[in-house]
């Protein structure tokens, strides 16, 4: 009897320990995630301006001269814990950063890349800096890959020894021309639906009306509806795609004729605000986990507050805590966070220099 009922005492500890085991995990897999911001060591010296991911490190260029503390020219890499060098860098700011053949591509007003003379564009493969021919003969700032192509956008009028108004081709040996070009600033390049899209400053493409974003199918340019207008100097300063249609976001009140200011959404036909806006500048989209992410120049985003960086969920607006205390420029994701550039210096009000990431703490 007695050692039926130790058996017994054994068998009702063990479910017990057993249950609260169970408990305590399923407590723990569904309790909410906490996301906040997060500095980066001591961060940058002066702003960052792009941001790209390359050989499993976040890649940050800008208009600094130091990075965690050390003297790092305009470009620099962070594994996570650390920032670090690439080569000698270059001589003056990095605006535009990508990847093509296996190479991490920038792009910016600089002259010189690892020492040597390099016009404005330069690839790093890991160990050194090269030439793309002889570069552009002004300021790169976008880059995008497309038909197997580099491909660059600015306010350069040549490439090579090719006339390329503001927006070339580099297939891995010269540069081209793509159709005639624009007739001003190109500040961004993304992909939509099997084009090219450019986005700027502009108001023609191929020498046909094209107020600020034109496609580009690989022979010949056309415009977006009647593109954007309205504010002070419209213009186009960033794009992405978010459930299947192109986002872009800038400086402008009207989009396709409608009253839709900073950021309007392309399905291919015409352009629609995103519900509730922003109001103030967008400089910067990216997409984080499944939510679009804009940063810019605004303090309201729909009907909430929002410092300079918010989400939009499809439906609805959203803050990223209490945001950062300045412009924001550029975004991407790297390591499962987002990470934001600008010319901010706190981010929730803990110090961050002009680079934060958000995330689960």
């Amino acid at each position: 009897m007695i050692k039926s009922k130790f058996s017994f005492l054994i068998a009702l500890c063990l479910v017990l320990i057993i249950g609260t085991l169970i408990v305590g995990c399923s407590k723990k897999s569904t309790d909410p995630v906490t996301y906040s911001w997060q500095p980066m060591d001591s961060g940058l010296g002066n702003p960052a301006r792009a941001l790209a991911v390359y050989d499993g490190k976040l890649i940050a260029g800008g208009s600094f001269t130091t990075a965690g503390g050390e003297d790092i020219n305009y470009i620099a890499s962070w594994n996570g814990s650390m920032w670090d060098s690439l080569g000698s860098g270059v001589n003056a700011d990095v605006v535009a950063l990508t990847v093509y053949d296996g190479k991490l591509i920038a792009g910016g007003f600089f002259t010189t890349a690892g020492g040597e003379d390099i016009s404005r564009i330069a690839a790093w493969d890991g160990s050194s800096w090269t030439a793309l021919g002889a570069g552009v003969n002004n300021l790169v700032s976008s880059l995008a890959v497309y038909d197997g192509k580099l491909i660059a956008g600015g306010e350069f009028d040549n490439a090579g020894v090719e006339v390329a108004n503001h927006i070339a081709s580099w297939d891995g040996s010269s540069w081209a021309p793509i159709g005639a070009g624009v007739n001003s600033s190109v500040y961004d390049l993304t992909v939509y639906d099997g084009k090219l899209i450019a986005g700027g400053y502009f108001t023609t493409a191929g020498g046909e009306n094209a107020s600020k974003i034109a496609s580009w199918d690989g022979s010949m340019w056309d415009s977006l509806g009647s593109g954007f207008s309205g504010g002070l100097g419209p213009k186009i300063y960033a794009m992405t795609i978010y459930n299947g249609e192109l986002i872009a976001g800038g400086v402008f009140t009207t989009a396709g004729g409608e009253d839709i200011s900073y950021i309007a959404a392309w399905d291919g036909l015409m352009w629609d605000s995103l519900e509730s806006e922003l109001n103030g500048n967008v400089r910067a989209l990216t997409v984080y986990n499944g939510k679009l992410i804009a940063g810019g120049e605004f303090d309201t985003a729909g009907v909430e507050g929002a410092n300079n960086i918010a989400s939009w969920d499809g439906s609805s607006w959203a803050p990223l805590g209490a945001g950062v205390n300045s412009t924001v420029s550029s975004l991407t994701v790297y390591d499962g966070k987002l990470i934001a550039g600008g010319y901010f210096t706190s981010a929730e009000g803990v110090s961050a220099n002009y680079i934060a990431a958000w995330g689960p703490e």
